[in-house]
């Protein structure tokens, strides 16, 4: 048993090891030079050493995203029909390499499968032949001793790792790092995304998979329904873990037949063609890339798709879509987001969006830009808060974008024809999701109203103001001296003592109303003159900025200052200055119209400034 255990050994040795050092020349000199965009059909090449020889394949991107050799290993050309002879490719006995066993023009020779077939001292590395074990059913290294069964092979596999007992070569390995034998689930993913079901499907392919045939395990001299209806077969890297021939072994997955179907009823002795799929790996740091948006902004719920350009697309590459509300600080990950691609439903607020990109081997992460999806809003504009009239009618319009109205008083039309005050609000929305919104406040004022008219003197300065005024929004003052005025508080100086009427209109948008009283001006018996331009005090700069100055020539004497707002509420006291130069400042003082009253020792005078 031990004897036999080393004929296994043997066995990988012959199928693979041999070969390490020509595969690693083939690979040094492998260039795969992908496509330049990511469009499913787009297509690049590969260029490598197949038996000896510089050979360029093309490769494409099916519709499951995955780059695939575009014809089988061992073929001069691309299939230009399912019966193409010229793209039908050699045929591998699943578990061996490109050692010349496959070569199907001139076809390969056979070799019945004996003890020393598998005993190191009876071949050297590299079998070319086609190995044939005794019955169809069983595999090529079973040899005529069926007590040899039990040692050899049940636990092998086909794969692009370094050969050993148990693993025989990938011969996809020859076309460089990241190229493989497709295993049954990557071979069931394609079938499905390409519509792959007959030969007519499988030919229309991105593949262009032929009709190529097969060689029997013991009619290996011949190929058999090449070019013809069921004569499809290519290897998966997969083994199915049934039960073969009486012994416990497993057999591989196969494509095959006119269907394109699966099937493990095929032996490792039958030869079948190759077609190697690229699954390059990170090494490093991956880049991050671009997002592309389908909607730079969308309606309320609306949907987007988002996706990645110029970012690294390997094997081993993570994505992660990450979120933050416009304007905050956080990122959080989106569930499901780990594909190049985003779908986003039900967009409820504007939003940034960016995608994590991980190497898994080396655990480097970099980050794509960040892009903004913003929220459409119809546009809608009710107008400015306004007042109508008692009996008026006002008609409200909330414009043209919406397809759908909503109003505060459940209308459901454009527009609307109100008559009471109120606060109207509509909403409009259009077959997109869209939606808009205003607001708008209606008053009815009343008749406008005041108990009285208020009159300060100040001598013959009076400061006039309306007692509890009520719905007033103009002022038209007249002073009785033939004088107007406007405003709700204005000041007036008479020229000479005297009773003089004092009438004032208010009014408003809808009415008007009439006040009046009368106010008896004293002029001084004695005193300064009351005229600015002939008093010996003088008030600078005017109007006021920052300071306020009041002087006083040599023939009078300043006793006190006080101010007063417009209102007549006093602001300040100086009292007497200790010269004749007051200095009031007015920085702080917010701009307005200001009545000074100057007591001095030969009478007294009123002023009005002005401070800006």
């Amino acid at each position: 048993m031990i004897r036999k255990k080393l004929h296994f050994n043997a066995l990988a040795t012959l199928c693979c090891a041999g070969a390490i050092g020509l595969f690693t020349q083939q690979q040094a000199m492998a260039q795969t030079v992908l496509p330049t965009h990511d469009s499913i059909g787009a297509k690049g090449s590969v260029t490598f050493n197949y038996r000896g020889n510089p050979v360029t394949y093309t490769i494409v991107r099916a519709a499951d995203s995955v780059i695939w050799l575009q014809q089988n290993l061992g073929s001069s050309q691309v299939a230009t029909a399912n019966n193409d002879a010229q793209s039908y490719g050699d045929l591998f006995q699943w578990g061996r390499w490109d050692d010349g066993h496959q070569v199907r023009s001139p076809l390969s020779s056979t070799q019945q499968v004996t003890l020393s077939t598998i005993d190191p001292a009876g071949i050297s590395p590299g079998n070319p032949n086609f190995l044939q074990p005794a019955s169809s059913g069983d595999n090529w290294w079973n040899a005529l001793v069926s007590s040899n069964i039990p040692t050899i092979g049940p636990n092998n596999t086909w794969s692009v790792e370094p050969s050993s007992a148990t693993n025989g070569l990938d011969p996809c390995a020859a076309l460089g790092p990241g190229w493989h034998m497709p295993d049954s689930t990557v071979w069931a993913t394609v079938r499905t995304k390409e519509n792959i079901t007959s030969s007519a499907t499988a030919y229309s392919s991105r593949l262009k998979l032929p009709y190529n045939g097969y060689r029997n395990p013991t009619g290996a001299a011949n190929i058999t329904s090449a070019g013809a209806a069921g004569g499809a077969f290519y290897w998966s890297s997969s083994l199915s873990g049934s039960v073969n021939g009486g012994y416990t072994g497993t057999n591989p997955w196969v494509v095959w037949g006119s269907s394109f179907s699966f099937s493990n009823a095929w032996v490792r002795g039958y030869g079948g063609g190759c077609r190697c799929y690229y699954v390059p790996l990170c090494d490093g740091m991956p880049a991050g890339g671009k997002v592309n948006t389908t909607k730079q902004s969308v309606c309320h719920s609306g949907s987007f798709t988002l996706s990645l350009e110029d970012v690294t697309r390997l094997t081993n590459i993570a994505y992660q879509w990450q979120e933050r509300p416009h304007g905050s600080s956080d990122f959080t990950d989106i569930a499901g987001g780990d594909k190049t691609f985003l779908n986003v439903q039900n967009h409820q607020q504007t939003t940034e969006y960016r995608c994590k990109v991980t190497c898994t081997s080396t655990l480097d992460s970099t980050y794509s830009d960040t892009l903004a999806v913003a929220i459409l809003s119809l546009p809608i504009n009710l107008g400015r808060d306004t007042t109508i009239c008692d009996g008026e009618a006002l008609t409200l319009d909330a414009g043209v974008g919406g397809t759908d109205y909503e109003w505060s008083n459940g209308m459901t039309s454009r527009t609307i024809t109100i008559t009471d005050p109120d606060i109207y609000w509509a909403k409009i929305s259009n077959s997109e999701g869209c939606i808009g919104s205003d607001t708008i406040t209606v008053s009815m004022p009343g008749t406008p109203s005041g108990t009285a008219i208020n009159a300060t003197a100040y001598g013959l300065t009076y400061a006039f103001s309306v007692a509890n005024a009520l719905d007033v929004t103009t002022y038209e003052w007249t002073f009785g001296d033939g004088n107007t005025g406007s405003g709700p508080s204005p000041v007036h100086t008479y020229d000479t003592g005297g009773t003089y009427a004092v009438t004032v209109i208010l009014g408003n948008d809808c009415d008007s109303n009439t006040i009046s009283r009368q106010v008896t001006a004293v002029a001084p018996t004695t005193g300064i003159s009351l005229s600015p331009e002939s008093s010996p005090i003088k008030i600078f700069p005017v109007p006021a900025r920052d300071v306020l100055h009041i002087t006083a020539d040599a023939t009078i004497r300043i006793d006190d200052v006080y101010v007063f707002d417009i209102n007549g509420k006093q602001l300040l006291r100086t009292g007497k200055p200790a010269t004749g130069n007051i200095q009031i400042n007015t920085a702080a003082w917010p701009s307005g119209i200001y009545l000074i009253k100057i007591l001095s020792d030969k009478g007294s005078e009123m002023h009005r400034i002005v401070v800006e």
